[in-house]
């Protein structure tokens, strides 16, 4: 048992009589989240064998073999971990402002962090005109004093020589940036598909 009395067992997982002593009989779900995808997908298997109702999530490395398996074998869920991540590889790459990404059905959201220079002006705009206008949500910002605001009320405008953190879609961040002067607009990204397409 590890110091919070969550018992750990450190052995072979696809052994069904491991799967039972670790609690397969009773739980609510199995994730197999080893780094080897055979292993896992042996893992579900063995667990369905034991417990038809159980609920399975997979991570898997091919999402080719990832959307077979959920189709095949009736898995809730398998995640293609290079999938899930080539989102924010990829926006990271010609976006310093990118700090996480995810899609919500087949739109790209980031999580954005930015400067806003001192006559840029997004500092006459409010949290409420920057999500009306953008959909975009401002998680609070840093002000050139260091100050933080977490959580900024609707009225709040936003702080000149300040970092703001925002989360919206990637497009609508961009034009966000775009039309305040944050970046080129001709620098913006398109980006239209998701890791289902």
């Amino acid at each position: 048992m590890n110091e919070r009395g969550i018992p750990i067992l450190f052995e072979d997982a696809r052994k069904v009589e491991v799967l039972k002593k670790a609690g397969l009989e009773r739980a609510v779900a199995v994730i197999a989240c080893t780094d080897d995808d055979l292993t896992n997908v042996e893992i579900a298997l063995d667990a369905r064998e034991v417990r038809p109702d159980i609920r399975v999530v997979l991570r898997l490395f091919d999402q080719g073999l990832a959307s077979k398996i959920v189709n095949s074998f009736d898995i809730e869920a398998a995640f293609s971990a290079s999938a899930l991540a080539a989102p924010a590889f990829a926006a990271a790459a010609v976006d310093p402002s990118v700090q996480d990404s995810f899609y919500v059905g087949d739109v790209l959201f980031v999580h954005s962090a930015f400067l806003v220079p001192e006559n840029s002006p997004l500092t006459h705009e409010s949290v409420w005109d920057i999500w009306g206008k953008y959909d975009v949500n401002t998680l609070g910002f840093v002000d050139a004093s260091g100050s933080m605001d977490r959580h900024p009320g609707p009225a709040v405008k936003i702080p000149p020589d300040s970092k703001i953190t925002v989360v919206g879609p990637y497009e609508q961040v961009q034009r966000l940036q775009a039309d305040h002067g944050i970046i080129d607009p001709s620098a913006r990204v398109r980006h239209t598909s998701s890791t289902n397409d």
